[in-house]
């Protein structure tokens, strides 16, 4: 199968590497404290999301989102891995974050829809995330997305977008981590931050072209619904 070219390749990310360290400070700290904001607001998500999910023995979660979160970490750890010194230290949270996600699909076989079989779920987390794995590594070939950061925004979006009917829908709502969506909307806008950052210095990349800039604005105005959604339903 031919390989296509990344949109970010290892260039623009050394690229970028240069533009950050001849910034004005406060640029550069913007740059910095989205770069913290992004690890650590999905970290704090994933964390909340679990403790929620153990705790009150129920899913947070849609599957089809978890699937595609779990088909991302796992493409970028396990298929596409990290190759440069210049890249690794950028993606080595996906280590953890592929782990949490493993948890948070066990989760969704013990507690989702407790009256259909473990069995079953099981074999249809199974189906899910084999088929959403294929099917974005085939997206990702054929529409040059073939990067992390690309990816990790279309993901994003599609998450954000499918949590407000879920968050609308839910039986037991103060059971969903308003916690967990502010942490999660913390490193949307950091990656927000990490955009505009680089459309203000004309670094080239993936993150120019508009499909992205339109999943950061759609990421951004659905994840603002949903917490306007669980502040009227008084979830905390």
């Amino acid at each position: 199968m031919e390989t296509c070219e990344p949109l970010v390749t290892l260039d623009a990310i050394r690229e970028t590497l240069v533009v950050l360290k001849s910034l004005p400070w406060p640029l550069a700290l913007m740059a910095c404290l989205s770069l913290v904001g992004v690890l650590a607001g999905w970290t704090a998500t994933f964390i909340l999301l679990i403790r929620g999910s153990i705790k009150n023995k129920v899913n947070n979660i849609p599957l089809l989102g978890l699937a595609m979160m779990w088909s991302f970490e796992y493409t970028f750890t396990l298929v596409w891995p990290p190759t440069d010194p210049v890249e690794l230290p950028l993606r080595i949270i996906e280590w953890p974050w592929l782990a949490m996600d493993t948890v948070l699909v066990v989760c969704w076989v013990l507690f989702a829809d407790k009256g259909t079989s473990r069995m079953l779920k099981a074999l249809t987390a199974g189906a899910v995330l084999t088929l959403t794995t294929v099917l974005y590594q085939s997206f990702a070939q054929q529409f040059n997305v073939q990067d992390p950061i690309s990816g990790a925004v279309i993901i994003g979006a599609y998450i954000s977008v499918a949590y407000v009917p879920f968050v609308m829908q839910a039986q037991e709502p103060q059971q969903l981590s308003m916690w967990a969506q502010r942490a999660r909307f913390l490193a949307d806008a950091a990656t927000t931050g990490v955009v505009l950052l680089l459309f203000v210095e004309n670094v080239p990349g993936s993150l120019n072209v508009p499909v992205i800039r339109l999943c950061i604005a759609v990421t951004l105005a659905a994840d603002v619904l949903t917490l306007v959604l669980l502040k009227e339903r008084r979830i905390e």
